[in-house]
């Protein structure tokens, strides 16, 4: 008979983390155990602890492998590109379980380097950086005002429809990434002439 072999390094890390989504995304942040993620992951309880701290912790790196990257959008459009942009981050909330951010926020309080960098993640640094160089381009064709935008600015979008996400109890209604971005946003960037 054959033995099974036995899964090390990134290949054992991976099963892990790929376990702990799929155990996020049925039963729920609530529900979900490392119990549940050890038997979905075929391996103990104490393997996951010894690589992840916390619950939480792994909760964050599965939601950080499985949450897909964004590309910047290079439509020509300053408009089309932030609509495209939202668009994709509203396909990524859809596919979470309802409860994961707000899990997490009350979940890593306590530890604050988790918390700093769950934040950092929720709070989308690296859509930061894409609405940035999609406004540097819209700058550049001469779309918006010249120069950098501040710092709300570049954070509205994301924040406007990460609170939608947060605050609703289902999947976005299809209109809340036009109505961000023609209703709030736009006005807000259009060349003061043009105003």
């Amino acid at each position: 008979m054959e033995q099974a072999k036995r899964r090390r390094g990134s290949t054992l890390e991976e099963a892990i983390v790929e376990a702990a989504w799929n155990e996020l995304r049925e039963a729920g942040y609530a529900k979900a155990t490392m119990n549940g993620i050890a038997r979905r992951a075929g391996t103990s309880k104490h393997v996951l602890y010894r690589r992840w701290k916390s619950q939480p912790e792994l909760f964050l790196a599965a939601l950080k492998r499985f949450a897909a990257t964004v590309e910047v959008p290079d439509t020509g459009d300053v408009r089309d590109d932030l609509v495209a942009l939202l668009g994709r981050i509203r396909q990524v909330f859809d596919l979470l379980p309802r409860d994961l951010i707000s899990g997490l926020i009350t979940d890593t309080q306590d530890d604050p380097a988790l918390f700093e960098e769950m934040r950092a993640y929720v709070m989308g640094a690296g859509v930061h950086d894409i609405t940035r160089v999609i406004l540097r381009r819209a700058a550049d064709r001469g779309q918006i005002e010249p120069g950098p935008p501040c710092a709300r600015i570049v954070r509205l979008p994301i924040d406007l429809l990460r609170n939608e996400y947060l605050m609703s109890r289902g999947p976005l209604p299809a209109g809340t990434v036009t109505e961000i971005i023609d209703d709030v946003v736009m006005p807000l960037l259009r060349p003061a002439a043009r105003r």
